[in-house]
């Protein structure tokens, strides 16, 4: 007798904990929408630390780097799978090295999310506003 296929967990939204536009915005600096742009989200299991980094070149994509960080009995080992996905745009998906870390070319003027698949762990998923 074969077991019934697994059902894949639902992903877990995380939650924004520090946005430096924000902090930006409160401190009164101008033009943020220039600067890098740093994010910490926060999941039950997980962090995800990330960096926008705008293109100088506007013939360039902007580039998103990040890293996924699971902790407790989340913290297994393996790479984690993440997938971006904007409005009207095609999802592109990598593989994070063994560490975490990640790198993606996105648009941050545009929303976008974030999909985590940590091996053996529930997913999680980021949403950035542009």
């Amino acid at each position: 007798m074969r077991e019934p296929a697994a059902h894949p967990a639902a992903p877990v939204d995380a939650r924004l904990v520090v946005d430096s536009r924000s902090s930006a915005a409160q401190l009164g600096v101008r033009g943020p929408a220039t600067a890098e742009r740093r994010l910490l989200f926060q999941a039950p299991g997980a962090h995800v630390e990330l960096r926008v980094q705008p293109s100088r070149d506007a013939a360039k994509p902007a580039w998103l780097h990040g890293m996924f960080v699971a902790t407790g009995v989340a913290a297994r080992g393996g790479r984690v799978k993440v997938r971006l996905s904007a409005e009207g745009g095609v999802a592109v998906e990598v593989e994070a090295t063994e560490t975490g870390e990640f790198a993606l070319p996105c648009d941050p003027a545009k929303p976008f999310a974030l999909h985590f698949e940590p091996p053996g762990g529930v997913p999680v998923r980021v949403r950035i506003e542009g």
